[in-house]
């Protein structure tokens, strides 16, 4: 699922212009864009191995160092120099092994796409990025955010946003070390979670988009809206777009996860919003505030035995956490000393329902068809135009 904030608009057409023609050197090929996965954020060593032959290239240049036929089994680390793999001293601070095309990666055992770069972080720990073109990324993205099982049309419409999205995550991320997480903004499984027909949806759409006005639209999706999407503006209020504008969404009503409750003690509550800074001593009242156009709560007032609050609703979603108050639509009242939360949906709510689109699939609808119907006025095109 997409992240609880936007990335910055940039201007997507000249940067992805110059990825499309510079590319990541070696496995990761010159022709399309790369996308750089964090695998580990911190760790005192991994173990590599490499099938075959692999570049090693160093530094943040990607300067090339040497060519060895194989790695077994190494383990990297950091030296007081700078990268130790296995015998091989690195006198740099980064990096890179890059597989020839008949070659795999496997680090810590687990075979992995593309190419390993490896950042030393202090004197005992390194940050460890797998590197892949971007399609391949994908294919391990798409059987994670939805069921592989789901109707075709359904899985392609998943495919063509998460392409979208992720164009715009390397755009924002340029510069960083990494753009992506395995869980961050999306879900990424891995060579080991892929599967056919994900892999087939994500060949079928290659390459296409969703675009407004010429720019890429910021493809939100979400697990189920409840009956009805969210204005972005309403989660993010510095992010303007006509396709994110709130829509109806019969096509979810009686899916999983549609409807939850929530049981939460007194306790439980005032130490989550403490965490956030808000501290009105017991708490004694809940209040849902008014409601917006698509029926989302805005804000909820927190009375308490010290003083009161007034909480913006998507607030106190970031306190309780987003697993346990799914969505900003919902009812609260007290039971005793707990308080129970009823609510619809899951998740911001903004762009694209998951199961809503997993419904249309089932009524033969297109890709092209359920996207228009969560991205009104988006259009679907290759990237980048010709």
């Amino acid at each position: 699922m997409p992240p609880a904030q936007p990335p910055r608009f940039a201007d997507c057409l000249a940067l992805l212009a110059a990825l499309i023609v510079g590319g990541a050197s070696g496995a990761t090929a010159a022709a399309a864009p790369a996308v750089r996965v964090e695998v580990l954020a911190e760790t005192p060593s991994v173990r590599v191995t490499v099938d075959g032959p692999c570049e090693v290239r160093t530094g943040s240049d990607r300067a090339f160092l040497k060519t060895v036929p194989e790695l077994r089994w190494q383990l990297v680390q950091p030296s007081p120099r700078g990268l130790q793999i296995g015998t091989l001293t690195v006198p740099a601070q980064q990096v890179h092994l890059v597989p020839s095309k008949r070659s795999w990666i496997r680090l810590n055992g687990t075979r992995s796409r593309g190419a390993l770069i490896i950042l030393r972080r202090d004197a005992t720990h390194v940050q460890v990025v797998n590197e892949m073109l971007l399609e391949d990324y994908l294919k391990g993205v798409v059987p994670r955010e939805v069921d592989a099982r789901w109707p075709m049309e359904t899985l392609k419409a998943q495919a063509i946003i998460a392409r979208t999205f992720t164009l715009q995550q390397i755009a924002d991320c340029a510069g960083q070390p990494f753009d992506v997480t395995m869980i961050w903004p999306q879900l990424y499984g891995g060579l080991l979670d892929e599967r056919p027909r994900a892999t087939e949806a994500v060949d079928a759409t290659r390459g296409l988009v969703v675009t407004s006005g010429h720019q890429l639209v910021l493809t939100y999706y979400h697990t189920v809206c409840g009956g009805r999407t969210e204005d972005v503006e309403a989660v993010w209020p510095s992010v303007r777009s006509p396709s994110l504008r709130s829509v109806e969404c019969p096509y979810c009503r009686g899916a999983p996860h549609e409807r939850w409750t929530v049981s939460l003690g007194a306790e439980a509550l005032e130490q989550a919003l403490a965490r956030q800074g808000i501290v009105v001593g017991a708490v004694t009242d809940l209040q849902a505030g008014p409601r917006n156009r698509s029926g989302r709560v805005t804000t909820v007032t927190v009375v308490g035995a010290d003083g009161s609050a007034r909480v913006p609703a998507l607030q106190l979603r970031t306190a309780l956490g987003p697993n346990r108050l799914r969505s900003t639509n919902f009812t609260v009242r007290s039971e005793g000393r707990r308080w129970l939360f009823q609510g619809v949906g899951w998740g911001h709510g903004v762009g694209l329902c998951q199961w809503g689109a997993a419904r249309l699939g089932q009524r033969k609808q297109t890709a092209k068809k359920i996207l228009a119907i969560y991205y009104p006025g988006a259009e679907i095109v290759s990237w980048p135009k010709p």
